[in-house]
C-alpha cells in the first residue's frame, strides 16, 4: 500500500485522534495538535514521514522505544501516551501536549528573553531529565537541539520532547540514528554506534549551549562542511566568542565539545552538578559570602581541615635551604679554583665529500620565468664566485676544503695568537685566497629549491586556470584573479618541491565560493582531493592558507604532525609562500610551527621529515 501523505490532514480522524492544527516539523515527521476522542483531551500527535513509516524494522523500533519512554515520569520530559500504526498506513506517536514555545522559537524571535541565568536554569533541568532517562531505561535522546526543547507557558518549565523517537539504535540490530548535522557528535557522524551513549548527547548539548551563549554555533556552513568540522576542526574558544562568559563555565563547555567521547564529562550527573555549582557561585549571595569567609579565616583553622599542610611546608622549607646551600658551595668552589685555560690543539677531521651533483639546483629543470608573467619564479641561488665549481654555490675551489659541511678546529686564545703572527722566512707566504672571506662561512640562510618536473607544474597551472575561470567575474574581478593566480602558482610550486622530499600533498580541484567572511579552508572529499573555500572580499594571499590547510590534513594522516594545529600550520604555509614570492612576511611570535623551525623553510622541511618538529610540538603541548 502506498504511503499516505501527511499534508492537508486538518479535521481528519487517525487512530482515534482528530487532527486540529499543525504544531511543527522535525527530522522524522510532523507534529499536530489533536484531540484524543476516547478521553476528550488535547495531545501532540507526531506522524512519521512516509519513507520512515514504510520501513517495518524502523516502526518496530519506534514501538519498543515508545513503550520504554512511556515508563518515564519526570517533570521535564514530555509524557509518552500512545504509539502504533493506523489501518490507513500512518505511524503515529501520541505525547503530552505542552502549550508554549520551543527554545528555537525564542532564540530566533525573542533572543532578549535568553538571559544567562535562564539559560543555566534550563540546562540544569535538561541535565536532570536525561540523567533520569539513562538511569531508569538506559535511554539517550540522540537529537539534542533547541527545537526539541519546549518552554511551557506560565512557569517557563522546560519539557524535553521526542525522547524515544530520535534515538532508535538502542535495540539489537538497529544501525541508524536520525540527527541534525549542526549538533551531531563525531562518533554519531562516523557511525561508531558502539561509542554512542550519554557523552554523545553531552556533545550535542555543548554545541547548543555554545550557540545560545555566544549567539552563533561553533561551526556554520553546509552539511558537508558541518560533518567535516565536527570530526576534524577544533571549535573556536567560547571565551573568545563571548568574553563576558564565566571562564570556568566556558572551559567546561569546551570540554563537552571534545572530539573523543572519553574526554568529555562522563555522565549527566557530572554536568548537572557543575551547572548547579556555577549557578550558585554566580547568583547566590550566600555562596559568595561563604567563599569569602573561607578565604578570610585564620590559617590555623584551615590547617585543621588539612592536617598534612604544615608538615609539607616544613619539608619544602628544608629542601629550599639545602638547595641554596648547594648553590653557594658550588659558587664558592668555582670562584676559588684555578680556571686558567691550557692551550690545546685538535687536529681537524678530513674534509667532507662534496654534495652530489644530482642534488644541486638545475635551472634548466625549473621554470626560469612564470608560465604567465611573474607568477612563478625560481628563488635566487646562494652567492657564487666565478672560480667555484659547478656543484653547490657554497663549495670552495679545489685548493680549499669544501665548506658545505665544514669541520672547523677548536682553537684557544693562544692558538689564535700564533696563527696571527707572521710566518718564518723559510716558509713561502700562502697564495692569495680566490674566495672572498665572507664566502668561507656557510650562507646565513639556506635556500630550499629542489628540482621539480616542469610538466607537473605546468599541469597544476592549467588546473589553477580552470579553477579561477569557474569563479563569477562580478564577485571575483580580473585583478583579484591575477593576484590569486600568482599566489596559487607559488603555493603549487612549494607543494611540488615538498613532494620531492616524499611529503604528501593535497590536490585541490576547485575554488568553492562562500558568502561568509572566513579563513580560506580546505574541504576534503576523499583521498587527497578536495576544494578551497574563498569569498569575494578575501585578500588573494589568503588562498595560500587553503593550500596549507590541505597539506596539514595530509601530514596528519601520515602522522607527521599532532592534532590541533590547523590554523597555525595554514598561516605558517602562507608565511613561506610570502617569502618565496619576495614579500616580507610577518614573524608571528604566537605561531608554534614557525617558532619551532626558526622561521626557516629548510629547517621546516628537515624537522618535519625526521619527526623532530612533531616531537617539539608534542613536548610544548604537554607543558
Amino acid at each position: 500500500m502506498a504511503a499516505p501523505s501527511l499534508e492537508h490532514l486538518k479535521g481528519r480522524d487517525i487512530a482515534g485522534f482528530r487532527i486540529l492544527a499543525e504544531l511543527g516539523r522535525g527530522n522524522n515527521g510532523i507534529v499536530y495538535l489533536a484531540r484524543q476522542l476516547t478521553l476528550d483531551r488535547e495531545v501532540a500527535l507526531k506522524l512519521l514521514l512516509p519513507e520512515l513509516a514504510a520501513e517495518p524494522e524502523y516502526t518496530r523500533s519506534i514501538l519498543r522505544e515508545a513503550r520504554l519512554a512511556a515508563r518515564l515520569d519526570h517533570p521535564n520530559i514530555v509524557q509518552a501516551l500512545d504509539a502504533g500504526s493506523s489501518p490507513d498506513g500512518f505511524c503515529f506517536f501520541a505525547m503530552e501536549y505542552v502549550p508554549g514555545r520551543t527554545l528555537e522559537d525564542i532564540r530566533i524571535h525573542h533572543p532578549e528573553e535568553l538571559s544567562f541565568r535562564f539559560l543555566l536554569d534550563l540546562s540544569i533541568q535538561l541535565a536532570d531529565a536525561l540523567a533520569y532517562a539513562w538511569k531508569h531505561c538506559r535511554m539517550i535522546h540522540g537529537d539534542i537541539k533547541p527545537g526539541n526543547l519546549l518552554i511551557r507557558d506560565g512557569d517557563r518549565r522546560l519539557k524535553l520532547a521526542d525522547l524515544g523517537l530520535a534515538r532508535i539504535s538502542g535495540v539489537p540490530g538497529a544501525d541508524e540514528i536520525v540527527v541534525t548535522p549542526l549538533y551531531a557528535a563525531p562518533e554519531v557522524i562516523r557511525g561508531e554506534f558502539a561509542k554512542v551513549g550519554q557523552t554523545s548527547d553531552i556533545y550535542s548539548f555543548g554545541v547548543m549551549f555554545y550557540e545560545l551563549a555566544a549567539g552563533k554555533p561553533p561551526f556554520r556552513g553546509d552539511t558537508d562542511f558541518l560533518i567535516d568540522a565536527h570530526q576534524n576542526l577544533p571549535p573556536p574558544p567560547l571565551w573568545e566568542a563571548n568574553p563576558d562568559i564565566d571562564p570556568e563555565l566556558a572551559g567546561f563547555v569546551m570540554q563537552m565539545l571534545e572530539k573523543e567521547p572519553e574526554h568529555r564529562p562522563a555522565d549527566w550527573e557530572e554536568v548537572a552538578a557543575f551547572l548547579r555549582e556555577t549557578r550558585a557561585r554566580l547568583y547566590s549571595p550566600g555562596y559568595a559570602a561563604k567563599r569569602q569567609a573561607q578565604r578570610n579565616q585564620p590559617a590555623a583553622l584551615r590547617n585543621r581541615r588539612h592536617p598534612l599542610l604544615t608538615p609539607l611546608l616544613v619539608v619544602a622549607f628544608v629542601l629550599i635551604f639545602l638547595l641554596l646551600g648547594a648553590f653557594f658551595y658550588t659558587a664558592f668552589r668555582f670562584l676559588t679554583e684555578d680556571t686558567t685555560l691550557t692551550p690545546i690543539t685538535i687536529t681537524p677531521e678530513p674534509p667532507a665529500e662534496p654534495l652530489p651533483v644530482g642534488d644541486a639546483v638545475a635551472p634548466d629543470e625549473l621554470l626560469k620565468v612564470a608560465l604567465s608573467g611573474e607568477a612563478v619564479r625560481e628563488l635566487p641561488p646562494p652567492r657564487q664566485q666565478p672560480t667555484e665549481s659547478p656543484q653547490r654555490a657554497v663549495t670552495t675551489p679545489p685548493a680549499s676544503p669544501p665548506v658545505t659541511r665544514p669541520a672547523r678546529p677548536v682553537q684557544t686564545a693562544s692558538d689564535s695568537a700564533e696563527h696571527q703572527s707572521p710566518p718564518p722566512d723559510s716558509v713561502p707566504p700562502p697564495p692569495p685566497p680566490t674566495v672572498p672571506p665572507e664566502s668561507v662561512e656557510p650562507p646565513a640562510k639556506r635556500v630550499f629549491s629542489p628540482r621539480i618536473s616542469i610538466h607537473a607544474l605546468r599541469k597544476r597551472m592549467q588546473k589553477l586556470d580552470r579553477m579561477l575561470a569557474q569563479l563569477n567575474a562580478d564577485d571575483y574581478p580580473r585583478k583579484w584573479r591575477e593576484k590569486a593566480r600568482e599566489v596559487g602558482a607559488h603555493s603549487w610550486l612549494l607543494l611540488l618541491q615538498l613532494a620531492t622530499r616524499d611529503l604528501p600533498i593535497p590536490e585541490p580541484d576547485r575554488f568553492e565560493p562562500t558568502g561568509a567572511n572566513r579563513e580560506a579552508d580546505w574541504i576534503s572529499f576523499g583521498g587527497m582531493a578536495g576544494f578551497i573555500r574563498v569569498y569575494p572580499k578575501m585578500p588573494p594571499i589568503r588562498i595560500a592558507r587553503g593550500f596549507g590547510a590541505g597539506l596539514y590534513r595530509e601530514l596528519r594522516k601520515a602522522r607527521l604532525l599532532p592534532a590541533g594545529l590547523d590554523g597555525e600550520f595554514s598561516r605558517a604555509f602562507e608565511f613561506f609562500v610570502r617569502e618565496r614570492m619576495g614579500r616580507t612576511p610577518i614573524r608571528a611570535l604566537d605561531n608554534r610551527i614557525l617558532r619551532n623551525c626558526n622561521y626557516s623553510l629548510p629547517d621546516f622541511v628537515d624537522t618535519l621529515k625526521d619527526g623532530t618538529l612533531a616531537r617539539r610540538l608534542q613536548t610544548a603541548g604537554q607543558k
